[in-house]
């Protein structure tokens, strides 16, 4: 595997939930230059049920690479999602990882954590 964009403590979110009108993460493939697109919901759902997505063996590969700890929080203090995505372009696929906060009652804050070219 190969970060694009590795994990950080200190990372600006990108996205607050409820004060811009942006429903989707964008950034580009590596390989191909191709967009890649999610929602926005799709990864606050995952901060919630990204394990179920993957197996024990996974899931404990990727607790180890990107660092998360016994408690389980994201760099940023929040909880992972890690979302295994294939560019629609080149079939390159990836790991998004991703820390969301919820400070108040369904009002969220995400940082993008890494971009993983999966080898």
């Amino acid at each position: 595997m190969k970060n694009i964009i590795s994990p950080s403590y200190s990372r600006d979110p990108f996205f607050i939930y409820g004060t811009t009108e942006t429903k989707i993460f964008e950034s580009k493939c590596d390989k191909c230059g191709s967009k890649i697109e999610l929602l926005i919901d799709e990864i606050i759902h995952d901060s919630y049920s990204w394990k179920q997505k993957y197996n024990d063996d996974e899931i404990n590969q990727l607790k180890e690479y990107y660092n998360i700890g016994y408690i389980g929080k994201s760099h940023d203090g929040g909880s992972p999602a890690i979302i295994k995505y294939e560019c629609r372009n080149c079939n390159s696929l990836y790991y998004l990882y991703f820390g969301v906060k919820e400070p108040a009652n369904s009002v969220y804050v995400i940082t993008l954590q890494a971009i993983t070219l999966i080898e």
